[in-house]
């Protein structure tokens, strides 16, 4: 059989991508590896340009922009991050990112609210809507891709759950790909295009030879699902989106997905190759669990225990040929600012009406070439900015005595060649006894109290931690196309100086070329253009649908407005 774009991975990205792809009227096949979605949390930040998109995704079954908001759980749950010494236990500080606000929609940046929904509760959503009865997608679970071929007027790409060799291919432009896909039995399927959303370790891309650049191997986590439905009792006057739990049994990151259910994710460093998965059995965890959560009893149940590790890298090609990468496929970052999904999902929705485009034969090839040019700078931009915010985040565990810079050196020591002569059980004893003296001598008690406590108190004053909304990088990032200076790392013209810090500089809207119409609330008057009642309110963003291409005749006397003419 032959199809026009082959998926690989339902994830995120691939639903998206499925979706907006049935949307524009194109056939497309979607393939998961797995046996049905993921039911770990995962990422649970969407940012307001991830809620855009999925205002575009409204169907007769569904309305992905309206279940998540109807799904996410009430702002006073997740509007704090809390820094402190369990859960229950001293807070060390705390940080409001919706100050002076209601509810999670900044009306004059955006129509859509941002969100809080985990990841295995929105690929549910993602899922309906990709699968709804007008969609042109067909969802495979148990499939994956394992071979590519190039034809002469396409790909074969073969798909199962072995890895077949497959030589790299360079500057293949028309051709037709070959996919392999069923478990037990291989077949292969003709397409025109084929996209990488496989996820952070894409099997697709190793069979291309597209190397990742940047830093690997960050940090090494532990990542804990559990529930405690007894927790949030505990916590009233306390709720967070996150809790940055430092003390002397654990350091940890606590993410509460759902306070309601008492869902939640504790990421715990740990450090390989001395300690591996084997060191956290469900004993250990709920030890580690209740030492974070600081209530004794807690009745918790441990659904799944993972290791993760934190990359900061982008793959140096998005395109190779007529195969794409997408999302995790494409780039990895720190979780630090919850820029990983949104990108993905963003990417799908740069490259879907572009594949249409080019399909329905509106547009020449050449026009595929711009997906890697907009999106890859994007993903560098994020990438800078997710590893930035990362050592924001820790200038509170530095402020306690809590160095992962100290942590790293100290496992270098122990596993270093003179040590190399210990059993692996005496290495792995010294480095718990090392990280056990240090948390022990962290915190604000003891001599240094008064120091660190003043250390806090500045830190917090400065708003110098982690941050939750970026809307100058989620709304100002202007594609780069020729003739538009723009730096799309900052969303400013690049011939102007830097006005104070990035970290300060606003979101400015912006109507250079390449840039994100700028949102603003429109009345609309029956009988005009769009269909609904008299007086509807939309946004200006509403004015441009995303199945078609549309071109606007804005009425103003603004020397601006002569840009939009010249583009």
């Amino acid at each position: 059989s032959s199809i026009p774009v082959i998926i690989a991975g339902a994830g995120p990205t691939g639903l998206t991508l499925s979706r907006l792809l049935s949307q524009l009227g194109v056939k497309n096949l979607l393939l998961e590896r797995g046996p049905a979605l993921t039911k770990h949390p995962q990422a649970h930040f969407i940012n307001n340009r991830t809620m855009e998109i999925f205002r575009q995704m409204r169907g007769t079954e569904s309305d992905v922009a309206a279940e998540v908001v109807k799904l996410s759980p009430p702002l006073r749950e997740w509007r704090k991050f809390i820094y402190c010494e369990s859960m229950t236990g001293n807070i060390l500080g705390e940080v409001d990112h919706f100050k002076g606000q209601q509810g999670a929609r900044m009306h004059h940046l955006s129509p859509e609210p941002v969100a809080h929904l985990s990841q295995h509760r929105l690929l549910p959503i993602l899922l309906k809507s990709a699968t709804a009865h007008d969609s042109l997608g067909d969802l495979r679970f148990g499939h994956a891709v394992s071979r590519v071929e190039h034809l002469p007027c396409g790909l074969c790409s073969s798909g199962h759950h072995h890895a077949i060799s497959y030589p790299a291919c360079r500057n293949i432009q028309n051709m037709k790909r070959s996919v392999i896909l069923q478990r037990n039995r291989p077949y292969s399927v003709e397409c025109n295009h084929l996209v990488a959303t496989d996820g952070a370790n894409s099997s697709i891309r190793s069979l291309l030879g597209v190397r990742m650049t940047g830093i690997p191997a960050m940090q090494h986590l532990i990542n804990i699902h559990f529930k405690a439905p007894g927790l949030k009792q505990h916590l009233s006057d306390r709720e967070a989106m996150l809790y940055f739990v430092f003390n002397s049994e654990v350091i940890s990151v606590v993410v509460a997905h759902d306070l309601e259910a008492g869902e939640f994710v504790a990421q715990v460093p740990f450090f390989p190759p001395t300690q591996s998965l084997k060191d956290f059995p469900e004993g250990i965890c709920k030890r580690l669990l209740l030492a974070a959560t600081g209530v004794q009893g807690l009745d918790i149940q441990v659904l799944n225990v993972r290791n993760w590790t934190m990359h900061a890298e982008v793959a140096d090609r998005f395109k190779v040929g007529n195969v794409f990468l997408a999302g995790d496929a494409a780039h990895r970052f720190p979780p630090a600012g919850g820029f990983g999904m949104n990108t993905g999902i963003q990417d799908a929705h740069n490259l879907a009406w572009k594949l249409a485009a080019v399909i329905q034969k509106r547009a020449g090839g050449i026009l595929l070439d711009s997906y890697e040019a907009e999106r890859r700078a994007v993903a560098v931009a994020n990438t800078e900015l997710s590893v930035s915010n990362w050592k924001e985040a820790l200038k509170v565990p530095q402020a306690l005595g809590l160095d992962p810079a100290a942590a790293n050196v100290l496992h270098s020591v122990i596993t270093s060649r003179p040590a190399s002569m210990l059993s692996s059980g005496l290495v792995k004893s010294a480095l718990e006894a090392g990280l056990s003296l240090g948390r022990s001598m962290s915190g604000v008690k003891g001599p240094l109290r008064p120091w660190r406590e003043r250390q806090l108190r500045d830190i917090f004053a400065a708003g110098d931690t982690l941050r939750l909304q970026f809307p100058r990088e989620d709304l100002g990032f202007i594609y780069n196309a020729p003739g538009a200076a723009v730096d799309v790392s900052s969303g400013m013209p690049a011939d102007e100086p830097h006005r104070g810090s990035d970290r300060n500089r606003p979101y400015v809207p912006s109507t250079v070329p390449g840039a994100r119409l700028p949102h603003c609330d429109i009345a609309v008057v029956g009988g005009v253009g769009t269909a609904g009642p008299a007086h509807q309110c939309i946004s200006t963003l509403d004015l441009m649908p995303y199945t078609s291409v549309e071109m606007p005749l804005w009425l103003s006397g603004s020397q601006a407005s002569s840009v939009w003419a010249e583009a």
